[in-house]
């Protein structure tokens, strides 16, 4: 997919002079903060970004339940989303 990494866009509207000149690459979704990034801001987790995540949630309360702190958080919240097996009983045998 390519779409404008959200660190590189960052970086082009801050210094337009020293990045004005990055292209978009192909990017993916971080799957903690629900943002597109591109290979070279990944993070050292698997389809996660460089950013700290900690601190991006506590910075946007708002977005609790899209964004997580933590792969762990993450989770932890999608394991909450499943239904929970109620085991059911299995019917006595009796021996006569």
């Amino acid at each position: 997919m390519t779409l404008d990494c959200f660190v590189c866009e960052r970086m082009r509207v801050g210094n337009p002079g020293k990045h004005g000149s990055r292209a978009a690459a192909s990017t993916q979704r971080c799957l903690l903060c629900n943002r597109d990034f591109c290979n070279e801001h990944r993070g050292n987790e698997e389809s996660v970004c460089e950013i700290n995540h900690q601190t991006y949630f506590r910075q946007h309360p708002d977005l609790h339940g899209k964004i997580y702190a933590t792969m762990q958080a993450r989770l932890e919240a999608e394991e909450a989303k499943l239904p929970s097996v109620v085991p059911t009983e299995q019917p006595s045998i009796v021996k006569e």
